[in-house]
């Protein structure tokens, strides 16, 4: 029975070490294809950066009216900007720009992701931003799933004009528990993202959009965010939404309807 006993917790501790040995591979899924620009570049998106290696990260495209808002795109975890631009696009036919922001490792860009360098990628994208006279007000984020956490982070470190937050978490590491409930996960997890400990400092309109029925991060995390954060705020819960599926639930019509209630944006 020893013996059994001595087996059965080393496999256990196996399986434990190989989880938090890998587990940057359970959090990001890059897509292998390359970055499409070609894409980007045919709907009139520029490049902000000139890397050494490997494709831009930061995507631009002016709003259409002067002084319009910018909205700074931040997706999940293994979609790409690109990817992205069917369900971002609407915004730009009621006068916003947009930034779309790439993460390091993830179709080419260089790097490698972990939390640390996705929050420098989406700074160096405000910083870019900034120097078009997009800053302040004048800048929404939206994150989308994994980009909430990087969203949130950055609205809790400068002032921005609101916060769109889809399919979020409380965090990777309260996520990790639920899926890996038989391990000690939220101690091992390093790339935290710990949006319910940061989204009280948030002073921006936000607006959490959130499906029902989703099985990649459940709705209830999204109602303990809305919950703990400051007014104004706002929740949008889907009854038959998924995680991925929100715009045919009419996730688009709510994001623009909630970018108009905005007050007049300032100079920065």
């Amino acid at each position: 029975m020893v013996k059994i006993a001595l087996t059965i917790t080393a496999s256990y501790l196996a399986v434990v070490a190989f989880l938090a040995i890998f587990q940057r591979n359970f959090i990001y899924h890059p897509p292998r294809s390359p970055l499409d620009e070609a894409a980007l570049r045919a709907r009139g998106y520029v490049a902000l950066d000139q890397p050494a290696r490997g494709p831009s990260a930061l995507w631009y495209a002016a709003p259409a009216r002067p002084g319009g808002r910018i909205v700074v795109f931040l997706h999940g975890n293994s979609g790409d900007v690109a990817g992205a631009l069917d369900k971002v696009e609407p915004l730009r036919g009621h006068g916003h720009g947009l930034l779309l922001v790439e993460y390091p490792g993830f179709a080419g860009v260089a790097g490698a992701p972990t939390e640390t360098s996705i929050l420098a990628m989406a700074t160096a994208g405000l910083e870019a931003a900034a120097t078009r006279g997009h800053a302040g007000t004048r800048v929404v984020l939206w994150g989308e799933s994994l980009g909430t956490g990087a969203a949130v982070a950055l609205a809790t470190a400068v002032p921005v004009g609101a916060v769109i937050l889809e399919a979020p978490f409380t965090s990777v590491a309260d996520r990790a528990q639920e899926i890996y409930w038989w391990t000690p996960a939220r101690r091992l997890v390093r790339d935290r993202f710990d949006n319910l400990s940061r989204i009280d400092r948030i002073g921006a309109p936000l607006l959490i959009l959130h499906g029902d029925l989703d099985t990649v991060t459940p709705a209830s995390h999204g109602r303990r965010l809305l919950e703990a954060a400051r007014e104004p705020k706002r929740g949008i819960f889907y009854p038959g939404g998924g995680h991925t599926d929100l715009p045919e639930h009419g996730m688009t019509d709510a994001i623009i309807g909630f970018l108009a209630t905005l007050p007049p944006a300032t100079p920065p």
